[in-house]
Order: structure tokens, then sequence, then C-alpha cells
């Protein structure tokens, strides 16, 4: 028996879609995965196709649309050639910015640093570190800038734009990689942070 669970950690361009199943033997299962669609009636269809665990089975999504509502089941396929799928689910992607779409219309995607585990409090070994959390943050990307930077080698590169983002919103570090979708993807060259703004330079 197979079931699909509620979306988990639902963002503006990604999501994690989970299913459950109770079957015993991974050799019954030739692929499992998600169908994914933008009506409840799949007539238009993405397949997902996630690696099967048992029980349950977690697997994120990228690439999706801001402020769309998608539905989505779980399904195996099994080596004799049948196919099992459970209930419909639905979930809807983050509003780009709070009803004011042109203030920050563009989506930019970073992964935050990863963080230190310390050590357990009550056998004082060492605890395995963090890993960084993928963030992703509603902004505006502005094409074009006269500064320029200098890398670690010395060679000097022009500035490529700016990004704005509202204050409060965590920031990436100078040196870190970023990606506004269909706009930009690079470095991080410097930060700024306002009152009510802050600002990226790339």
């Amino acid at each position: 028996m197979v079931s699909t669970g509620a979306a988990l950690e639902v963002q503006y361009t990604s999501a994690i879609l989970v299913g459950h199943s109770d079957i015993q033997g991974i050799q019954l299962v030739k692929e499992c995965g998600f169908l994914l669609s933008k009506t409840n009636d799949f007539i238009t269809t993405t397949k997902v196709v996630a690696p099967f665990n048992y029980i349950n089975i977690n697997y994120k999504v990228l690439g999706l649309e801001a402020n769309q509502t998608y539905f989505y089941k779980f399904y195996v396929d099994y080596v004799d050639g049948s196919r099992e799928e459970g209930n419909v689910q639905s979930f809807q992607t983050l509003i780009v910015s709070g009803g004011d779409l042109e203030t920050r219309p563009h989506i930019m995607l970073w992964v935050a640093n990863s963080q230190p585990g310390g050590t357990d409090n009550e056998t004082g070994y060492p605890l395995p570190d963090i890993p960084g959390q993928a963030i992703e943050t509603p902004c505006r990307f502005h094409l074009g800038g006269t500064k320029v930077f200098k890398n670690e080698d010395s060679t000097e590169v022009n500035q490529i734009g700016s990004i704005r983002l509202d204050a409060g919103n965590s920031l990436p570090l100078p040196g870190s990689q970023i990606n506004v979708v269909d706009h930009f993807s690079g470095v991080v060259r410097s930060i700024y942070r306002g009152q009510l703004t802050h600002r990226i330079d790339v």
C-alpha cells in the first residue's frame, strides 16, 4: 500500500514531496516517484523519479513557479509491470512579495554556511557539522554597475549588477555563490545593510 503525504518546506520555487509505503522488499520495486501537475486532473503531468526508501520517501523538487498551486501523488512501479498510486495532495508555492510583485519580482537562491556541530554535553564527543540550509529570498536584480572588484589572484572584474532585498532577510557572505533565477548566477562581491533595504553587489 502506498499513500501521499503533505508537502514539506514549501518555498517560492521548491518543495519537498512526501510519499509513504509499506513495501517489504526493494526487489519488488522497479521505480518510484511523484506525478506532479498544475491541475488536479493530471492531464499535463511531470514525472519526478525519486530514490526508493522504505516507509517514507521525501524528495525535494526545484524549478517550480512562485504563487502556483501544484497537485501531486506518490506512485510505485513494480517489476511485474503493475503500478500503485497514492492519494492526491496539493500545495501552493509562496507569493513573491506579499501582493507587491513589482517591488521584489525575482528570486535569489543561495546556501547558508554550515555550522560547527560542537560537542555532546553528556559524552564530550564531537558532533557532526550542521549542513548549510538552502534559502530562497524575493529580491530585485538590477543589471549594470560601475564598480571594479579584485579577485584573490588580484585580477580585476567589472561589476555585473546589484540585488536589492528587504531588510531583515539573511544575506550571503562575500564570496558566496548565488543564483537569481533567470537573471544571474555568480559570486557575491560586497554587501551593504540598510535600515529598510539591503544591497548585494555582484
